[in-house]
């Protein structure tokens, strides 16, 4: 297995677990907080989103896609606390913007030359990702790391297990 492979396959076991995990989740069902303070799913969706969009920036990867206006405003610390539906996103744009992110990691890691990936990683994520490939590998671990939460907030909406 090459180190595109695993690269890759990171990506996609992580995006199909965040798919199947939300598959049965309503626009509504995303602001459910599974117990008070926690981050509701919406915001975590927006969080995985720009921290994606920024590891590919960061690496100056072609194609990165623009988030749509007011989106990284949204999806701010400060704004975690936040329970209004309608300034956030629908499940459909949070799917579609992941699936663009997913779509231009895929194509770096097919594209990228192997040199490439021992360069420093942006120095803001440095300490934890001193390479661009450990930034290619986070961007796929980080959203793994996240469907546990959304597992626990399938739980407090009663929905079936999945896996």
């Amino acid at each position: 297995m090459s180190f595109r492979d695993i690269l890759s396959e990171n990506i996609q076991s992580a995006h199909f677990l965040l798919t199947t995990y939300l598959s049965d989740f309503s626009d509504q069902d995303l602001l459910k907080r599974p117990v008070p303070n926690a981050n509701h799913t919406a915001w975590q969706l927006g969080h995985l989103i720009i921290s994606t969009n920024g590891m590919l920036n960061g690496i100056n990867a072609p194609g990165v896609p623009t988030l749509p206006d007011g989106f990284e405003a949204a999806h701010k610390k400060d704004k975690a606390s936040e329970n209004d539906a309608a300034k956030f996103f629908s499940k459909e744009q949070y799917l579609n913007l992941f699936a663009q992110q997913k779509a231009c990691a895929l194509s770096v890691i097919a594209t990228i030359d192997e040199s490439e990936l021992d360069k420093p990683g942006p120095e803001a994520v440095r300490a934890y990702c001193p390479t661009v490939r450990s930034v290619l590998l986070l961007s796929g671990s980080h959203i793994t790391m996240h469907i546990g939460q959304f597992v626990v907030s399938r739980r407090s909406l009663g929905k079936p297990i999945l896996m």
